[in-house]
């Protein structure tokens, strides 16, 4: 028979196993008891993890709707893949405000239109053509989270619809992101209303002219990925973004103007494809704008309606270099006597007129300067680059290209070649280096320009122009022209004098080429006179100085070719 409980008389050993076995297990109780205390402090001592972000809503925009001026509706339903929000804008203009239900604190952005999902604007009866404002704003714990839009946006009706963003600290628009509208702006300016009726606030007689002059968040930036679309392909379609910081990564399509803007507060204004820029407060990054993206659109239709792609960034306090590649410019034009609009680069320039296949400038320089570097790409039109600092063409293992292409000649069997120039103006310099398996090739003319017109005296030096290819690098254009002259200012006492900049070509290394069929050079220096040309209170010219080395198997060849170094 079995006993559950040892007998009453059991020997000293069990009596001693016993007591053992009992020590044991209070020790071990004990152990455990310490280990779960140790383990308790430890858990108290650990901070907690974050709250995870709370679940989506059941609509596109993840925010709520508030129409604070104007009139517009909203409804959301859900569609096949995703959900979709549809936006009725009553007024010609609206501004809504939307508070993101994520209000968490975190550093990744807030997904508030997520892949798959998509917002849909139209215009009620009487706003076929319509403008409306979207003021997105973190809130709580949120408040200096960027903004991520993945989704898809569009406008749709007879007549167009404009869609503006607005966030202050900053927007990711992410790679599955499409943007089919007829104007869109996407800004971390934000743009003045009326707090009463909310109705848009411009500085001019329409809705093409506003002034985004509310200061921003320094640090805030833009930023496009690779594989993100805007599709604005409506006659007259404008896209500008605006940040201290825009990074263009994706593939822009507008058939009309685009505005690239670093800088922390402006005003802007649109007159049909062309955009006018007064940047009254610049960018404390070091870039400004980043493009290696897409940037195009469709032709002009006719000589009477221009438009341009510009890039513009001044900086705040330190020196701002704009990096662009990529492919940037229009599709080319129907008739010869079209031109397929231009493309403006401009840093450091405050005011930028960019008129049809010209910048038209104004330079108030701050405290630093603002340098230009193109990487490589291709450029479909022409293209005017303006910088108050250097300007920079540094290519190695990287092609640029400004490609021609042929036109019916309407009146004989021939074909007209059309092709596009390329200019960079530099004030303090200019300097192209084409390298290893590297080639720069137009069929129009290649500027480098560092010149002084009407200098003053403090200012009468140019800038130095130098033009390097090696390792087998190529410059292939139709035109070369090199210029770094200088002319003193004209004054009622005396004239100030001028003082042209170096030319220095080198091409060097087997394989290395520069082929031009014209060629002119200058370094000349004209000294100011005074009102009355009295030869005693002119300014003195000195002329720079011109230098043209080939070494090492490299080959040069400049066609047709004036070379001036004259002081006056």
């Amino acid at each position: 028979m079995s006993k559950l409980f040892p007998s009453s008389r059991a020997s000293k050993a069990d009596r001693l196993n016993r007591n053992g076995w009992i020590s044991g297990l209070a020790l071990s109780t004990a152990l455990a008891a310490n280990s779960m205390l140790i383990a308790s402090v430890n858990a108290q001592a650990a901070p907690p993890p974050p709250p995870p972000p709370p679940p989506p809503i059941a609509q596109a925009f993840q925010g709520t709707f508030n129409a604070v001026g104007g009139s517009a509706s909203f409804a959301t339903a859900a569609v096949t893949g995703g959900r979709q929000d549809t936006i009725t804008v009553n007024q010609p203009t609206a501004v809504i405000n939307w508070t993101p239900t994520d209000n968490i604190a975190s550093p990744a952005a807030i997904n508030f239109l997520a892949s798959g999902d998509s917002a849909v604007f139209q215009g009620g009866p009487s706003a076929s053509n319509f403008t409306v404002l979207n003021r997105i704003i973190p809130v709580g714990a949120a408040a200096g989270r960027r903004i991520s839009l993945n989704g898809s946006v569009s406008s749709i009706g007879s007549g167009n619809g404009n869609i503006w963003f607005y966030t202050p600290n900053g927007f990711l628009i992410g790679a599955s992101a499409r943007f089919n509208v007829n104007g869109l702006t996407i800004s971390t300016l934000d743009h003045p209303y009326n707090t009463s009726t909310g109705a848009l606030t411009f500085t001019g007689t329409g809705a093409s002219q506003w002034g985004l002059t509310a200061p921003t968040i320094a640090g805030s930036s833009i930023e496009v990925a690779n594989g993100a679309q805007f599709n604005l392909t409506n006659n007259g379609s404008y896209l500008a973004l605006i940040s201290p910081r825009i990074v263009q990564g994706g593939s822009a399509d507008v058939n009309g103007g685009v505005a690239y803007v670093a800088a922390e507060s402006a005003t802007i204004s649109l007159a049909g494809g062309l955009f006018d820029i007064d940047i009254t407060q610049g960018t404390s990054d070091a870039n400004g704008i980043v493009h290696t993206g897409t940037t195009t659109g469709a032709a002009q239709l006719s000589s009477f309606t221009p438009q341009a792609i510009a890039m513009v960034a001044i900086p705040k306090n330190d020196a701002l270099t704009m990096l662009v590649g990529g492919t940037v410019g229009y599709q080319p034009a129907s008739s010869a006597i079209i031109q397929n609009g231009s493309v403006i680069l401009s840093a450091g320039v405050d005011r930028a007129r960019l008129a049809n296949g010209a910048g038209q400038s104004t330079v108030t320089e701050g405290n630093a300067l603002a340098n230009i570097r193109l990487t490589g790409g291709t450029f479909t039109s022409s293209v005017d680059a303006l910088a108050t600092g250097t300007a920079e063409i540094s290519l190695t293992n990287a092609n640029l290209n400004l490609p021609g292409y042929d036109l019916p000649n309407p009146f004989g069997s021939d074909l007209i070649k059309i092709a596009h120039d390329l200019k960079l103006f530099g004030k303090s310099g200019v300097s192209v280096a084409v390298g290893s398996a590297s080639s720069i090739n137009t069929g129009g003319k290649l500027t480098l320009d560092s010149q002084r017109l009407d200098a003053t005296a403090a200012d009468g030096t140019a800038g130095n122009v130098t033009l390097t290819i090696a390792n087998g690098g190529q410059v292939n254009a139709d035109t070369l022209e090199l210029v770094a002259s200088s002319r003193g200012s004209i004054s009622t006492t005396s004239g100030a004098s001028a003082t042209g900049g170096a030319v220095n070509i080198s091409v060097s290394g087997a394989g290395s080429s520069l082929t031009t069929a014209n060629t002119r050079i200058s370094a000349d220096a004209s000294g100011g006179a005074n009102i009355d040309n009295s030869a005693t209170t002119g300014g003195n010219g000195t002329a720079g100085a011109i230098s043209i080395q080939v070494a090492g198997g490299g080959a040069v060849s400049l066609g047709d070719t004036s070379i001036s170094s004259r002081g006056t």
